[in-house]
């Protein structure tokens, strides 16, 4: 057992929650608001290929979070205000990254890397807030700095 991950947090957000964010959010505006793949697809900036594997289910590990009642009120919201220009894509954009960030901070992302890595500590683990911390001092510093 290991508390150090092997692969970094950027890799599992990349690799599983943009893909499981974009999913929620496709299958709403084909399920809710009828939109079709091809219009999905350029909204979300994928091919309709994605949409299609999107909306297949097929990601075991992702359909926790289609359950997860914060994180679908958090897609369902952005979608809807999406669809009704209350945002335009540029706001879509930040809105997951929003989601990203409230998973990372929560530790909801600790399950999904625990996942790829079998044998991580994750209550022994804390990259994750390292992550956000040295951000913060960063953001701290360039402020400084006048950047």
């Amino acid at each position: 057992m290991v508390a150090v991950p092997k692969l970094m947090p950027d890799e599992i957000i990349s690799r599983a929650v943009y893909p499981m964010i974009r999913a929620m959010i496709a299958k709403r505006l084909v399920e809710r608001y009828h939109f079709n793949q091809k219009e999905v697809a350029n909204i979300l900036g994928v091919t309709q290929a994605a949409i299609s594997y999107y909306l297949s289910d097929k990601r075991a590990i992702m359909k926790q979070f289609f359950e997860n009642e914060e994180i679908k009120e958090m897609v369902n919201k952005l979608t809807d205000d999406f669809v009704s220009n209350k945002i335009g894509k540029d706001d879509l954009v930040i809105g997951i990254v929003r989601i990203v960030n409230y998973i990372t901070k929560t530790r909801a992302l600790c399950s999904i890397h625990q996942f790829y890595e079998k044998d991580l500590r994750i209550n022994e683990c804390n990259v994750c807030s390292e992550r956000f911390s040295a951000t913060s001092d960063l953001i701290k510093i360039l402020r400084r700095n006048g950047g």
